[in-house]
């Protein structure tokens, strides 16, 4: 009996005094940190993002990569169509012709949502195609680049205010 209740106090002991919890903590942000963070292709960490609240940015067209091809969407002459205003370092709202989108770069699965409602404009159901599909992003030098799953195609956004 007092072996059992020695082993038990010994347990007991070690349960309380063995982990203060900063290991764990380590090991959770060590294992949160991936490689290619410092790309600035999908950053995980908060903070890991580039300088992006407050900018504004507006779409050059859609990039066909293996033809090497930028196609510009309609319409045109529309100051507002197909732009996004970051309010933090990741997330941004904006619209496309007539519907909002919203951008959430921590949102690995999800990185740009929308609502595709009567859009008169042939090309901003291409540009809906396009936004859904979309799995990476890439930041350089005042270009955003929105990938799909194979990266043959990309929405290119560029900074219009900073």
């Amino acid at each position: 009996m007092k072996k059992t209740l020695f082993l038990f106090a010994c347990f007991a002991v070690a349960c309380l005094c063995g982990c203060d919890g900063k290991d764990k903590e380590d090991h959770l942000t060590e294992t949160s940190v991936t490689p290619g963070d410092d790309d600035n292709t999908n950053p995980i960490l908060p903070g890991r993002f580039p300088a992006l609240k407050v900018t504004v940015w507006k779409l050059s067209g859609i990039v066909n990569v293996p033809a090497d091809t930028l196609r510009e969407l309609d319409p045109k002459d529309c100051a507002e169509c197909y732009t996004l205003t970051f309010d933090t370092d990741s997330t941004a709202s904006g619209r496309a012709v007539v519907n909002r989108i919203n951008v959430n770069l921590a949102n690995d699965h999800n990185l740009i949502g929308t609502t595709k409602v009567y859009e008169s404009v042939e090309d901003a159901n291409l540009f809906y195609d396009m936004a859904l599909s979309v799995k990476s992003y890439e930041y350089e030098a005042g270009e955003l680049k929105f990938f799909d799953e194979d990266k043959q195609n990309y929405l290119l956004y560029k900074i219009i205010e900073q």
